[in-house]
């Protein structure tokens, strides 16, 4: 029997409190307020070399006052397997 990924559709409310409580504090702790904040996209097909730029902006910015890194994934498969499964 197929899994219906309708069951587990959040709705508004839920994703924003879901945001608010558990991925912003966890994600967003060790930010620094900035006067003129900064925020570089780093895209690219596999293998040109994304994760190394993204690490050397990242220590880079590092050393200005810091750098979040929002999403990171070179696992891409995996999670359109999720999506249209």
């Amino acid at each position: 029997m197929p899994i219906d990924p309708r069951r587990y559709l959040l709705t508004e409310e839920q994703s924003q409190r879901i945001f608010r409580e558990e991925i912003a504090p966890e994600e967003l702790a060790h930010g620094v307020s900035q006067e003129q904040p900064v925020v570089v996209f780093v895209a690219g097909q596999p293998g040109a070399g994304k994760t190394m730029t993204t690490e050397s902006v990242k220590r880079e910015l590092d050393q200005r006052g810091g750098a979040i890194v929002v999403n990171s994934t070179t696992d891409n498969r995996s999670l359109l397997r999720v999506q249209w499964s």
